[in-house]
């Protein structure tokens, strides 16, 4: 991984593609899932196709130079990271297991971590609650049992983007859907959506 941001797949010389497939980011980010995932003890499924989602399907705007493919708090100049090493930690595993850095803002979050929140929704299920911290959330009152989709339903209420990554129209119609959709169409032939990653030794990263 060392040299990734030059190492692009979808780069060619000095030339930065706008995205990239889901297959060379599932390639390129998959060792980083790997360790956010068991960092967090959350499945690496919806932490891909969030970082995706986030990243503009691996737009090297967030991803290289800047090294955020979650998009935590915006991603550019700005918000800039020395390595994508320090991305994930900093912008991705910190904030999802610290609620000093980010609270989970759904009325039943209960000062749980969005890492607990998600985690909880995978292995008990998930009731949409009715608001977070932006907006009413959508499908409020919908449930899911314990998986997957309960698991993007939460990704999508806690607050951690006022979109809740939802489409109107889409099925299911609740947060969260574009996760869950996304992940059907990008990354359910990579790998098993309830993988959880081993090895939590941080990749090689850019120089």
């Amino acid at each position: 991984m060392v040299g990734i941001c030059g190492n692009r797949s979808a780069d060619s010389g000095s030339t930065c593609t706008s995205s990239i497939s889901s297959s060379d980011f599932w390639n390129i980010y998959g060792p980083f899932v790997n360790w956010a995932s068991e960092i967090l003890v959350v499945q690496e499924s919806p932490i891909a196709t969030q970082w995706y989602f986030e990243s503009g399907q691996g737009a090297c705007g967030i991803v290289c130079p800047y090294n955020n493919p979650a998009n935590y708090g915006g991603s550019g100049p700005a918000n800039t990271y020395t390595d994508i090493c320090a991305g994930v930690q900093d912008g991705y595993i910190d904030p999802f297991s610290d609620t000093s850095l980010f609270a989970v803002t759904a009325s039943d979050g209960n000062g749980r971590t969005a890492a607990q929140y998600i985690e909880d929704a995978w292995n008990n299920g998930f009731t949409v609650p009715p608001t977070n911290g932006y907006v009413s959330v959508p499908g409020a009152g919908t449930s899911f049992g314990p998986g997957f989709d309960a698991a993007c339903a939460a990704l999508g209420a806690m607050g951690w983007a006022q979109s809740n990554y939802y489409t109107s129209g889409d099925s299911p119609n609740s947060a969260g859907n574009i996760i869950m959709n996304w992940n059907n169409t990008y990354f359910s032939s990579l790998f098993p959506v309830g993988d959880i990653g081993f090895g939590a030794v941080p990749p090689s990263c850019c120089p």
